[in-house]
């Protein structure tokens, strides 16, 4: 579910039967993007250490923070009445961000202060940019959400700056390769919306075309990256990139058929969660 379909269901129930829990973000695939990268990094570190508390602390409540912010916005230059679910987004806001400034302290009292508030700079910027863009209702935008996969990824840095004292190669890794994988999986679902959505109204047909050929051309990136690494002698590294490839190929063919069109999005989003964390595994297994 969109920023924007949970924004409606909250303002058609007026905040009768609301409660705080319905601020927390849907988009499920987002989730994945954050958490699986988080805890590739958390193995790979071999060290758990009491700050993975604060660090997953801070990586949920800054992820957690742009929608109550997109509905306080459209409170402010959208909604032209006062909303029952604008109180229940300031509350929610205000606790996230006595969180996020708790974790925050924590963890910059203990680790490397200028790679975190780097990263907390980035996300804020990042989460700033998203409300906007959500607010004006160009939330599906394919550049915000490229970008958005690249930023969630970076929760693996937090991750190993929790574990250790200094980010180490390992850590810049899991990033990089998250962040290609979950780029290449935006384009395969705007290619997969952009072919339902031309299944029924043929003069969409030429803004599908455009989405499937980035998207391939977004598996061969993955392909190429996977050769690379085979080149450098790094054949486990080289293994999930191309598994991703070739499970988003296939679907991108399937794509062709009119009957891919009528499997349902909850097949389909079980699916893409099965290949992440096959993924997140094959890459831990690599870097180990």
């Amino acid at each position: 579910m969109t920023v924007t379909e949970s924004t409606r269901r909250l303002t058609n129930t007026r905040g009768a039967s609301a409660s705080i829990w319905s601020m927390l973000p849907r988009e499920h695939g987002a989730w994945g993007m954050l958490t699986l990268p988080f805890l590739s990094a958390i193995i790979l570190a071999r060290d758990v250490d009491w700050l993975i508390l604060p660090a997953a602390l801070a990586v949920v409540a800054a992820f957690s923070v742009r929608e109550p912010l997109v509905v306080l916005g459209r409170q402010s230059f959208v909604w032209r009445e006062p909303r029952a679910e604008s109180r229940l987004a300031l509350r929610f806001l205000a606790g996230n961000l006595m969180i996020l400034a708790a974790s925050g302290v924590v963890l910059l009292a203990r680790r490397d202060w200028r790679m975190l508030s780097l990263l907390g700079i980035s996300a804020s910027v990042l989460v700033g940019l998203a409300v906007v863009m959500t607010v004006l209702n160009r939330q599906r935008s394919v550049s915000l959400q490229l970008v958005s996969a690249v930023g969630l990824s970076s929760s693996a840095l937090v991750a190993w700056l929790s574990a250790q004292p200094r980010l180490e190669p390992t850590a810049w890794w899991v990033w990089i390769v998250h962040s290609a994988y979950s780029a290449a999986a935006v384009l395969v679902v705007h290619a997969r919306l952009g072919a339902r959505v031309a299944a029924r109204q043929r003069e969409q047909r030429h803004e599908w075309v455009q989405s499937f050929r980035w998207a391939l051309a977004a598996q061969v990136v993955l392909l190429l990256g996977g050769a690379l690494h085979l080149v450098c002698g790094r054949f486990l590294l080289a293994l999930p990139l191309a598994l991703a490839a070739a499970v988003h190929l296939a679907a991108l063919m399937r794509l062709r058929r009119p009957v891919s069109h009528t499997v349902p999005f909850r097949r389909i989003g079980l699916r893409a969660l099965a290949l992440s964390i096959a993924f997140s595994a094959l890459v831990v297994i690599a870097l180990w």
